[in-house]
């Protein structure tokens, strides 16, 4: 009897060691030339490897972005123009549009997480739906919806960002109208760079 129930738990064991050593390891990626795959696995691979792409396009985009906000402040640090009281408005709206940019990368950041956890999902998903390998979709799943969930809490945090360059923006134009036509005609187009 009790070598029955040793070899039933042995044997349950061995059934669920795919299961199990799948929790830890990463998920491997499927081709999309794979010919047991369907067309249309292949065209939902396909779509979560374009946005991983997409995604990782903003990233660069954003990164870039912030470059150039750091590289504008540090113009206006090295030789800031003769505007008088109107020069603190002017460095606000640069910090604020910095502040905006390391936003807006912070926001491509989360969503290229996102992008790689859906792509993992979408490959485990496969791979279990047309017994291609065995994964433990539940964190699989639970890592998509967080990585979700920080994009979308990074996405509204650009509303504020854009708040407070629209408001840096407004007093950096009442303080450049106060200058008189003289300096206004000098400075028309300083903030278009």
């Amino acid at each position: 009897m009790v070598s029955r129930a040793l070899s039933l738990c042995v044997r349950g064991a061995l059934a669920l060691a795919p299961l199990l050593l799948s929790c830890g390891r990463p998920v491997a990626p499927l081709s999309l030339s794979d010919p047991r795959l369907p067309a249309e696995a292949r065209q939902g691979i396909a779509d979560a490897q374009d946005e991983l792409v997409v995604a990782e396009g903003r990233l660069a985009d954003a990164e870039g972005a912030v470059a150039r906000a750091q590289g504008a402040l540090a113009r206006l640090a090295a030789a800031p123009p003769a505007l008088g009281a109107a020069l603190p408005k002017l460095e606000a709206v640069e910090q604020e549009r910095l502040a905006l940019r390391a936003a807006e990368r912070d926001y491509a950041a989360a969503d290229l997480r996102r992008a790689r956890a859906r792509l993992s999902l979408m490959y485990a998903q496969t791979a279990l739906r047309y017994d291609l390998r065995v994964y433990a979709l539940a964190p699989l799943e639970e890592a998509a919806a967080a990585a979700s969930r920080e994009a979308l809490a990074a996405r509204a945090a650009l509303r504020p960002a854009q708040a407070r360059v629209e408001e840096a923006l407004s007093a950096w134009w009442e303080a450049y109208r106060a200058l008189g036509p003289e300096d206004a005609r000098f400075w028309e187009g300083a903030l278009t760079r």
